[in-house]
Formats: structure tokens, sequence, C-alpha cells
């Protein structure tokens, strides 16, 4: 078992805030918008899972296969052993989140390929079959479902259109087996637009004017996180459905080419959009130490923006790996997922007072010590993201 992490951050509360904390946290409808720490080997990474991934580091496979390898060596444990189960389940109760968005496809011999996609929508499969404790989201009644029934559900994105590649008519496919977010681009350029790390940002392509139209009819919401700035603003204008910005932050508040400004903000609130702040340390701050004060600083100012109404949360964080391994990716993947050099902490690096996925209740905290209201929390926990992804997926009308 990895070295658990020491949680150092503490909110000065008294016991009429922190018994709101407690209250909110339990009432609201909670929605992680890009929540891959459910990915199992981020969760657990057990002895057995460690000498094996240690037999693959010295075999010298390429990272993004290792880290394919290890998501499936995790599969095996979590369907294979009941303790295993009972572990994830805790992690899933101790946050208090009641539905994720994770992340298929991206890793293996070729990133965001078709057939890296296929492999993990299978292997999602898998799990829905075999736990009964999770439910797939296909909209926003079962995002609520899965509260009531004290299920957890999962939201399936992709991060990049790659996988499709030419043929537009993969989409229906991917909808057909539950894929309800999708990202146009990831950092680099791709048939579609140009994500935020290319050297030039033209917009959107013909093709990416045809794949937004496509997404709008099947009720698939667009996300534009890793978008750069010309091809978000032109998806945001020409999308006849709102529009999301999954797991980002504000680029006033911190100058990478990775957040959103203010513009894109306002814009996106004014055609009904949404916006979840994330928790990685180095998007959110240039600063070596970073607490959630930061990451509510970023909170607010999205708010002073685009309203209370049009911003949630995206932790994209949680992913925990024994040192080794994490140090590998550091050197290797900034390359192969396209951020330039600095643009990138390193994968075991987490804000202070969000150490793991199970300090969500953290955030809570964080929204009831900037003087939010009960309603505004609300929203800002997982109705405000329920509300567009209705409008999105609801096909009635």
């Amino acid at each position: 078992m990895m070295e658990t992490r020491k949680e150092e951050f503490k909110f000065d509360f008294d016991i009429e805030n922190e018994q709101r904390a407690v209250r909110l946290h339990k009432e609201s409808t909670i929605v992680d918008t890009l929540g891959d720490a459910l990915q199992q080997d981020s969760i657990y990474f057990s002895e057995e899972m460690k000498k094996k991934t240690d037999g693959l580091i010295a075999r010298n496979i390429p990272r993004p296969e290792l880290i394919d390898q290890m998501h499936l060596i995790g599969m095996h444990e979590l369907l294979g052993k009941r303790k295993r189960q009972e572990e994830y389940k805790g992690w899933w109760q101790k946050s208090g989140v009641h539905a994720a968005s994770v992340t298929i496809g991206p890793w293996g011999k070729v990133v965001f390929s078709y057939e890296n996609a296929v492999r993990d929508l299978a292997r999602w499969s898998r799990k829905f079959d075999s736990l009964d404790f999770l439910i797939k989201i296909r909209n926003a009644e079962d995002i609520l479902r899965a509260k009531e029934t004290k299920r957890k559900g999962i939201i399936l994105n992709f991060q990049n259109t790659t996988h499709i590649g030419r043929d537009i008519e993969r989409f229906e496919f991917f909808y057909s087996l539950g894929i309800r977010i999708i990202q146009l681009t990831y950092n680099d350029r791709n048939l579609v637009g140009d994500g935020c790390m290319e050297r030039k940002d033209c917009g959107l392509s013909k093709f990416g004017l045809k794949v937004v139209k496509e997404l709008n009819r099947l009720g698939i919401l667009i996300d534009l996180s890793h978008c750069g700035h010309q091809t978000t603003m032109e998806a945001i204008e020409v999308s006849e459905k709102p529009v999301a910005i999954t797991h980002s932050f504000c680029y006033t508040l911190n100058e990478h080419p990775r957040g959103k400004t203010d513009e894109i903000m306002r814009r996106l609130a004014a055609k009904g959009g949404y916006m979840g702040i994330l928790l990685l340390p180095n998007f959110l701050s240039s600063k070596e130490d970073v607490s959630l004060d930061v990451f509510l600083d970023h909170i607010d100012h999205a708010t002073s923006i685009m309203g209370s109404d049009k911003v949630g949360i995206g932790t994209d964080t949680g992913q925990i790996f024994p040192h080794n391994v994490a140090e590998e990716l550091d050197r290797e993947l900034v390359e192969k997922l396209g951020f330039a050099k600095g643009t990138v902490s390193s994968y075991n690096k987490y804000t202070k007072g969000f150490e793991d996925w199970t300090k969500w209740p953290n955030l809570t905290r964080g929204l009831v010590s900037r003087s939010y209201s009960d309603e505004e929390i609300k929203s800002m926990l997982g109705g405000n993201f329920v509300r567009v992804f209705k409008e999105v997926t609801d096909k009635k009308g």
C-alpha cells in the first residue's frame, strides 16, 4: 500500500459552520465533472499490484501502455476481491459524490485512439455488470436516481475527438455505448480544431463545425476544457445547445495556457454553459505550495464573471501512483500528451486540503467559508451541471 498523504489544511470553523457544511454536503446532489480519481489504479495500489507494475517497468514498455496495463491489473483486482470492492465503495462514500465523469480511451500504444476507446468501454461494461453499486449515467435523471438509490454514477467522457478519425458516424456508435461528454480537442491540433498548447489557434475546422452539429443532434455535451481560445469561442458560438468547460481555471488568476479568460467565461455564461474549477495545483497557481484557498479564489472569480448558477467543480485530480511510476510519467508523458515543458506538474502533487478524492467534503467547507448561500452552494456542488446536462441530453420536445 502506498504511503498515506497527510492532511495539513484545516478550516477555522465554529460548530455552526461545520454543521452547516456537513448538512449541505449531505443534502446536495454532488457531481465531479472530471473525476478520473475513480479509475481504479488511482485509488488503491496493493503490494501485488506494485510487484506486477515493477515487472512492466523493468521491461521498459512505453508509459502510455504502462498506464493501460496498470488499469487492467487494477480492474482484475477490483472485480476479483470483495475486500477491494468495499474499499472502492468506501472512497465514494467518504467523498459524498453521487456522480463523476471518467475519461475513456486515452492510454495505449497510440494515445486517444479508436482502439483504446473500444477497449475501455468494454472494461467499464464489465464493471457495470459486476458491481451493483455502480450506475452508468446517460441523462440527468440517472444522476438523481443514483443519489436516491444510494448508488454511484459514472458519466463516460472522451477528452479528444481523435477516437473517431474522419468517420463522423462513429459518434452515434459511441453514444449508443454510453458516451455523454466529448471534449473537442486535447492539447494539440486535431481534425476538429486547435488545443490550448498549439503554437497558433485557428479555431474550428470545417469538419469541426460538422462535429459540433452532430454532437448537438445526439445529445452529447461538448467539452472545451483543453481547447485553444479561438476554438473555444467559436464552439460556444456555433453550438445550438449549451457547452461546458468541465475542468479548468481562471487565466486572470494564473496566466497558464490551460486557463480560460474572462472573455470566454462571459460568453459561456451568456449561452447558458457551465464551467467546473479543477484542483490541480500548478494550474491554479505558479507557486510551489497551493492550498484550497487558491482554489476558492478561482471559484470566487469565476462566479463574479459567470454567476454562481454557471460554476461547479471538476477536480481533474486524484491520480496516485507509486513514486517510481510517477517520476517516469512526469518525464515521458509531457511530450506524449502535448503539454509544453513547464506547463504541467508532477503526477503526485496535490492541493493542500484536497490530498485525495475522499477530501471532497472540504470543498463544501470551503464554499461555506466564502459565505455563499445554501442555494448557491448546492448549485455549485452539482445542481448547475445537472441543469446543463439535462438540457443537452434530453431529446424531448
